[in-house]
């Protein structure tokens, strides 16, 4: 596995059983593949970077991508594919599935 230092946050690879689509974040009514998504337990990171950030906001929805953006800015982020680290399953009570425009 390559190391980096000088990355302060990662979002890693993950695998779904076929393509999962999502709403949008930025617009509700249109639908996205997960995998443009940031998916909150691939997030790794130095412990200097979260509390920097102040951590997750108490967001309804897309929490991992509004502490992805704020951390654009101020730090080096990775996006990485392998490993993947993750089995993205969803339940049938998920957000991702009832957020309501």
């Amino acid at each position: 596995m390559q190391k980096n230092p000088g990355t302060d946050l990662i979002v890693g690879g993950f695998h779904t059983d076929g393509e999962v689509f999502v709403k949008d974040c930025y617009d509700l009514e249109k639908m996205i593949n997960i995998r443009e998504c940031i998916v909150g337990p691939t997030l790794f990171g130095k412990r200097e970077t979260f509390l920097a950030l102040e951590g997750f906001r108490p967001l309804p929805y897309a929490g991992e991508t509004e502490l992805w953006t704020r951390a654009e800015s101020l730090f080096t982020l990775q996006k990485i594919e392998e490993p993947k680290t993750y089995l993205y399953t969803r339940a049938d009570d998920s957000i991702t599935k009832n957020i309501q425009p």
